[in-house]
């Protein structure tokens, strides 16, 4: 009578087993499983053998007696190996902890020494107060001269401006005048040479 049970269990050893579709050698054969193949086992019958289903949903019988309750000595060897590298890098990492609170620590008695060193600056300075007292009046009075003769330079060019551009309105005027005038000569000097000609001929009839 078939026994239910099911169960988590790990092909043994053995190289290869086979998994059929029945309990028996008279059914045929759906997958060779290699040793360490990790499948659940539904039931179990009297005659040795058991009803397993893989991984990937695929089903079917094989020997029990080829079945494991815990994975292989290769897969436990290779989980304890696994386990040993993590553990290594664990060690890494507190020792690269450790070195940073040496470093921390270190860090600590460089800033306590520079405290110190801090506090006898401050009182040096606190000594020379009154020094920076005159030297800070002094620039201010320095920063008011600058700022005089900065307003000073601003009002020269700006009237340097000014008188760029009033001489440049006085060129203007001057060559205006000057086409100008040129015009009326010009428009002048036809009618000087006509009342010369007009001249001439008068004194010529004047003769006859």
């Amino acid at each position: 009578m078939p026994v239910v049970a099911q169960s988590e269990r790990y092909v043994s050893d053995q190289l290869e087993i086979t998994l059929r579709r029945g309990p028996g050698t008279k059914f045929a054969i759906r997958r060779m499983l290699k040793s360490g193949t990790p499948l659940r086992v539904v039931e179990e019958n009297d005659d040795g053998y058991a009803k397993v289903t893989l991984a990937d949903g695929i089903d079917g019988w094989v020997l029990s007696r080829f079945l494991l309750d815990e994975p292989v000595a290769r897969d436990r060897l290779a989980e304890n190996e696994a386990r040993m590298q993590n553990m290594q890098q664990e060690s890494i990492l507190v020792k690269e902890q450790l070195r940073a609170m040496e470093q921390l620590e270190s860090g600590l008695s460089q800033a306590t020494a520079e405290k110190e060193d801090v506090q006898v600056e401050l009182k040096r300075v606190k000594g020379m107060a009154a020094d920076t007292l005159v030297i800070n009046a002094e620039n201010k009075k320095l920063k008011q001269e600058l700022e005089k003769s900065r307003a000073k330079e601003q009002a020269l060019a700006e009237e340097n401006g000014r008188l760029s551009r009033e001489a440049d309105q006085t060129w203007f005027l001057t060559g205006a005048g000057v086409i100008i005038m040129g015009m009326l000569i010009g428009l002048a000097i036809p009618k000087i040479r006509w009342k010369q000609r007009r001249s001439s001929m008068s004194g010529l009839n004047i003769d006859i």
